[in-house]
């Protein structure tokens, strides 16, 4: 595992010792990091698997930044979509 998706990692772990359970559910930090590990599988060999999970890093620092303010608190992750690399 390289040390951007280990950051990722660490920070889905900072968000479930910090928010409340009802933030939890909508987060679906489980979800987070299997598609952190999937991007981390493929990024070595697609360039839009690399942007996506820098993507992720970015959404996951902005919800620990602003995971106390109203405005935010409630917002969901952005969905990222995979499923290219599963067709046939």
């Amino acid at each position: 595992m390289d040390n951007q998706t280990d950051h990722v990692k660490s920070m889905i772990s900072e968000l479930r010792r910090t928010v409340s359970e009802p933030i939890l559910k909508k987060l679906n930090l489980n979800k987070c990091e299997r598609v952190a590990e999937k991007l981390a599988s493929f990024s070595s060999n697609c360039e839009d698997c690399q942007v996506q999970l820098l993507e992720l890093e970015n959404q996951l620092n902005l919800k620990r930044r602003y995971r106390n303010n109203r405005r935010y608190k409630n917002k969901a992750l952005p969905t990222i979509n995979i499923s290219h690399h599963f067709s046939s």
